[in-house]
């Protein structure tokens, strides 16, 4: 119960936030929608098997992060968002995939500059869908088996970056995020006819204490 209460305090400090910076300025009553692409790069996940099958670390090839955020700017300054979308990663030697779907509320910060070029800081607390999907290699009679699992964890998020504006409503951005997972855990047990006798299940589990990401994002930004 304590673990829950500390995800509900952060977001209820970020609510009081937005709150609180538009009682400070007149709100400039705009919204907007960005959408942002680039590179990322994902920690390494350990694979087991309890029966010690196999054990190995998952060492993922740079994949892809696509997200897009709705937005409300409270003043100059402060902006609150809601940001979900995916993140994939490979690990091409194990015939791994890896999925994330991030569900944040976000809080930016602009810092002013008085010129077109404003850089930016971000905080975000949420949630976040995983899947994790490996091809599990039984022998030559049965072949590869699917093993895929989702769970869904507590995710924090941190970033910053810069900012063009080149019209009143339209924004081009480069920045960079950090995405962080809590202690995950994916297992799958398979039956006969996909486990080889003499055994009449095997489950194949893969932990993590945290998933982390990172990833360099171009963005566009349209304020309405």
């Amino acid at each position: 119960m304590h673990f829950k209460l500390n995800h509900a305090t952060i977001l209820s400090l970020l609510l009081t936030a937005c709150i609180a910076s538009a009682s400070a300025e007149q709100a400039t009553n705009k919204m907007y929608l960005k959408f942002d692409v680039g590179p990322a790069f994902i920690s390494s996940v350990p694979i087991s098997s309890p029966a010690n099958t196999f054990n190995y670390e998952a060492e993922f090839d740079v994949g892809i992060r696509s997200t897009v955020a709705f937005g409300y700017q409270i003043n100059r300054n402060w902006a609150c968002e809601l940001e979900t979308g995916v993140i994939w990663s490979s690990d091409t030697a194990f015939n791994d995939d890896f999925y994330q779907i991030p569900a944040l509320l976000n809080v930016i910060y602009r810092v002013p500059t008085g010129s077109s070029w404003t850089p930016y800081l971000g905080v975000g607390v949420g949630g976040v869908a995983t899947t994790f999907s490996t091809l599990v290699f039984q022998n030559s009679v049965i072949g590869p088996v699917n093993a895929k699992e989702t769970n869904f964890t507590f995710a924090y998020q941190a970033g910053a970056g810069v900012e063009y504006v080149f019209s009143p409503t339209m924004t081009l951005n480069l920045g960079y995020k950090f995405l962080g997972a809590m202690e995950q855990s994916w297992s799958k047990t398979l039956y006969p006819p996909q486990v080889p006798p003499p055994n009449t299940s095997e489950t194949y589990t893969s932990t993590a204490d945290g998933v982390f990401s990172h990833a360099v994002l171009v963005s566009f930004t349209w304020s309405f």
